[in-house]
């Protein structure tokens, strides 16, 4: 039977795993409807789909795209091991639905308040069935759960011991977290088994000690032909195995310590699809697990490339095998909840669905906004034993979008409290310099000369910004509208002194401290904070070209560049006590330099630390991004960009920290574990990945982009096994061009991103040869196509053009 045949009968299961329990009063035998007016049909005989709202339809494949938006097979790969966990209900000979085994047990699945959000009801035969209460039937349920929020088995419980820094385990189902919980052991699972971890239920283990404990599932095997089967890059299916090691891939980068128990390394004969409550009925303590949970080692990502997939709880590119798309796109994440100050968040939907924008982008502005509207002199300690290294609550944000995604509303928008008290400040200075103008000219001498103090720029010069700077030793927002003029002006204003000279004091700008002035005419003069917070909005196109043509001084990647999406329609409503709040904020962090507790001085300098742990966090955050900073082999402007990593995680505490207290009658001395962990995270699930997003697709992926997509072109095309240094020169012209030294570059960089590995020449004078990574082949198998279509009418056309 063809794999096609194979799949098709498998439509009704799928259906229903994608879909939920169709409508029975619309349902037939060889025909099944969804939703309450039955506008999604699946007909069981022609395991065909066809959507009557939307006019779409198709087979089981198109089916799997359209609900879950990835490739059909690449589905069936992960999930078709489980789908026997939501299969139809078995059938009696007149095609009316049998009834269930005996239900042995249901399993709760809660939200952190308490409240039931649905249940998995278990049944033997070994059968699972997932269903929520109907809330227009109370006492009745609906047996699907599509659509309903996700979370972990036992999640009240969860968050409790996770705050109290207690180990949890990973299991594959509930009956085995019940089973350690028995014995005084945390544990959890996810709905649906192996293969059903969904990204969302990360966000609930930030910072956690977790051990994942995998089932012993022998080798899955072709339901036909009994053949054993194996991943695309040859490794065995092993579902309990390999749901393991997805959890683990998953929560390495959101998790404080991520490790996996293989029960069969201590358990020599432990039986097939044997799991941990089989170890415990043994008579196994609670003392003997711990004690092989210590044996277990750090789970490290499998490091061959960066791929094109992205975490969304952590946020940033996984290590993985999978040979990344030179061709493709990152897609940054939407804005995650639950990470941000809770004033900050409600501001971000709230004013996002009033104007119909990105919530991301407002949040960011308004991140911007109270990062500029907190005082310089209120810095963080980042190390424990040394006071040198110190950061203040300063951000760099670009918007980066087309005109429809609103960038300059939103930068209206969230900075109107903060020009609103601008805008007194400079009445004020106005007015003072109207009395000080007014005054005689020997009572002008005796009196101090009026000080401009301010809170925002926006079109200036590098003069006018030193008055005003002069005078605002806690700092300023910059807003650019378009930074592309901001960015044009430094090349281009006083272009007999050049733009290095500008370029150099905006850069210090963004690291703060005094600042000597040395101006001709004017004499010498200091000033004593250089301190700038920018918000701006460029489109991509511009970026892109303004990256190419100015020098690469570190300038852009000292900005978090968020990539909006596409504006939408805005909703008419009411929305006061939000912007209220979000005004009344900005308002009070200005005057936050009088409220800091526990180490300050006379002028209201705080000094804020970090807590114990959240010290401990911070060291491991430095570690992790000195290991993302590898990158630097394929994308070096990305890798300088995760460089400054280190200090955006200190401003943006101060900033969470303060925002946090913004209302309390003193801001405590310390950042805690919590403040640090959700700055990490957001940095992680958020800023990262939009970064990563911005300097693959703005930019380019590889710094010689070109380059290395015109040989991976040719890898597919030839369909090559093996390349050498020979076989480039035999390439096109972009390949033909490369010296010995620029192919060997190219090629690490290949290997980096999945495509090749290297095998040395026989001897050490000889070059290296490349073994083709075989996954490309499959993955990208239409690409390749293309390819050998676009390099045959290539050829036709020049034997054309030569007669």
């Amino acid at each position: 039977m063809s794999d096609t045949a194979s799949i098709s009968q498998q439509m009704e299961a799928i259906a229903r795993s994608l879909l939920g329990e169709p409508n029975p009063k619309l349902s037939s035998d060889h025909e099944l409807r969804f939703g309450k007016r039955g506008s999604m049909s699946v007909d069981l005989a022609k395991a065909a789909w066809f959507d009557h709202e939307r006019g779409v339809g198709g087979g089981v494949l198109d089916l799997i795209k359209d609900q879950t938006g990835v490739n059909g097979r690449d589905w069936i790969e992960r999930h078709g091991s489980e789908i026997k966990r939501t299969r139809p209900a078995p059938r009696k000979a007149n095609g009316k639905a049998a009834p269930l085994g005996k239900k042995v047990a249901t399993y709760p699945y809660r939200d952190e308040a308490g409240a039931l959000l649905f249940e998995v009801v278990r049944y033997e035969p070994k059968d699972f069935r997932p269903r929520r209460p109907d809330p227009d039937k109370p006492g009745k349920w609906i047996w699907s759960i599509k659509d309903v929020r996700q979370v972990p088995y036992r999640l009240p419980e969860l968050k409790q011991q996770i705050s109290l820094n207690h180990t949890v385990v990973v299991v594959e189902g509930e009956k085995d977290a019940d089973a350690l919980w028995s014995i005084g052991t945390p544990a959890t699972c996810n709905a649906g088994g192996a293969g059903n971890w969904t990204t969302p239920l990360n966000a609930f283990f930030h910072g956690a000690d977790i051990i994942i404990i995998p089932d012993h599932d022998p080798q899955t095997r072709n339901p036909k032909t009994g053949a054993p089967m194996f991943h695309s890059d040859g490794r065995p299916v092993l579902p309990g195995q390999d749901h393991a090691q997805a959890v683990a891939r998953q929560l390495a980068g959101v998790a404080a310590r991520v490790r996996i128990l293989d029960l069969a390394k201590f358990w020599p004969e432990m039986p097939p699809k044997a799991d941990i409550s089989d170890w415990l009925a043994l008579g196994h303590s609670r003392a003997e697990l711990h004690a092989l949970i210590d044996q277990a080692v750090d789970y490290q990502i499998p490091h061959v490339a960066v791929s094109t997939k992205t975490d969304a709880d952590a946020g940033a590119p996984l290590l993985d095998n999978d040979p990344v798309d030179l061709w493709g796109n990152f897609e940054p994440p939407s804005l995650p909840r639950g990470l941000l100050p809770e004033p900050i968040e409600n501001y971000a939907f709230a004013q996002a669905e009033t104007m119909g924008v990105d919530p991301g982008g407002v949040a960011m502005a308004a991140l911007a906004v109270c990062a500029a509207a907190i005082p310089d002199n209120i810095k963080l300690v980042m190390k424990r034993y040394t006071q040198e290294w110190t950061e203040s609550a300063r951000l760099w944000v670009g918007l980066v979008g087309l005109p429809s995604t609103k960038k300059s509303p939103i930068i209206s928008a969230t900075i109107k409290p903060l020009a609103r008290l601008d805008a007194e400040l400079l009445r004020k200075f106005l007015l003072e310099w109207s009395l000080y103008e007014q005054m005689e000219k020997e009572a002008r001498k005796k009196a101090s000369r009026p000080v401009q103090k301010r809170l925002r720029l926006e079109d200036t010069t590098i003069e006018g910004a030193q008055e005003v700077l002069a005078g605002s030793p806690n700092g300023v927002l910059l807003v650019q509208d378009e930074l592309s003029g901001f960015f044009g002006s430094m090349d281009k204003y006083s272009g007999h002194r050049g733009g290095a000279k500008d370029r150099g004091f905006w850069l210090q700008s963004y690291n703060g401290g005094p600042y000597a002035l040395n101006r001709v005419g004017r004499g010498a003069g200091i000033i004593p904070n250089l301190s700038v917070s920018l918000l701006g909005g460029v489109q991509p196109d511009v970026i892109r070209r303004l990256s190419s043509e100015s020098y690469d001084d570190g300038f852009l990647q000292r900005m978090l560049l968020i990539m909006m999406r596409p504006a939408d329609l805005g909703k008419d409503v009411s929305m006061p006590s939000v912007s209220k709040d979000y005004a009344r904020l900005i308002e009070r962090l200005t005057e936050l330099r009088l409220q800091v507790s526990g180490s300050s001085n006379d002028d209201g300098d705080g000094v804020l630390r970090f807590d114990n742990l959240a010290q401990e966090l911070r060291s491991k955050l430095e570690a992790e991004h000195l290991k993302l900073m590898q990158i630097e082999a394929i994308n070096r402007k990305l890798a300088a960009h995760i460089g400054k990593y280190d200090g955006l995680f200190g401003r943006l505490c101060v900033t969470f920290h303060c925002i946090e207290h913004a209302h309390d009658s003193f801001i405590p001395e310390f950042v805690t574990e919590d403040t640090a962990k959700r700055v990490a995270s957001f940095m992680r699930q958020f800023l990262l990945p939009h970064a990563t997003a911005f300097y693959s697709g703005v930019l380019k992926l590889a710094d010689d982009h070109d380059r290395l997509a015109a040989i991976a072109g040719y890898i597919l095309a030839r369909r090559s096994e093996r390349i050498t240094n020979r076989d480039i020169q035999r390439g096109d012209r972009t390949m033909r061009k490369l010296t010995r030294h620029d192919t060997e570059s190219a090629f690490e960089q290949l290997e980096a991103l999945g495509w090749v590995t290297k095998t040395p020449g026989p001897r050490l004078t000889d070059p290296s040869h490349w073994n083709v990574n075989p996954i490309v082949h499959e993955k990208f198998a239409a690409r390749a196509v293309d390819e050998r279509a676009r390099r045959e009418a290539t050829v036709m056309l020049m034997r054309g053009l030569s007669g």
